[in-house]
C-alpha cells in the first residue's frame, strides 16, 4: 500500500515539476495530503490555462436565448405578430416591456 502511494506521489510531483518547478516546494509545504495537493494544483492549472482564439470567438458570439419564466423569444414574436396595425403593435410592445403581459 505504501509503495503504490509513494509511486503516485512521485508521479504527481514529477508532473508538477514539469509544469512549474517553483510550485513543488510550495505544494509540499502547504498540503500534507496528496489529494488536497492534487486538487490545488489542478485548480491552479485550469485557472492558468489560456483559451484558444477559437474558444474566445465562440464565447463572444454565443448569445443565450432570452427566457424569463415561461416567456421566450418565440412567444413574444408570436404575440407581436398578431397585432392588427402599428398602434396595436406599439401597445403590445409596451405591455411586454412593462411586464404586464402574461403568456400561457
Amino acid at each position: 500500500m505504501e509503495d503504490s502511494l509513494s509511486y503516485v506521489r512521485k508521479q504527481f510531483y514529477n508532473e508538477v515539476r514539469e509544469y512549474d518547478a517553483t510550485l513543488e516546494p510550495w505544494l509540499r509545504a502547504e498540503y500534507k495530503n496528496l489529494p488536497d495537493a492534487q486538487e490545488a494544483f489542478y485548480g491552479y492549472q485550469s485557472a492558468r490555462k489560456k483559451s484558444s482564439i477559437w474558444s474566445k470567438l465562440k464565447t463572444i458570439f454565443d448569445f443565450p436565448s432570452f427566457t424569463m419564466g415561461s416567456i421566450t423569444n418565440k412567444s413574444i414574436e408570436e404575440y407581436l405578430s398578431q397585432s392588427r396595425d402599428l398602434h396595436d403593435l406599439e401597445q403590445r410592445e409596451r405591455k411586454i416591456m412593462s411586464g404586464n403581459m402574461r403568456f400561457a
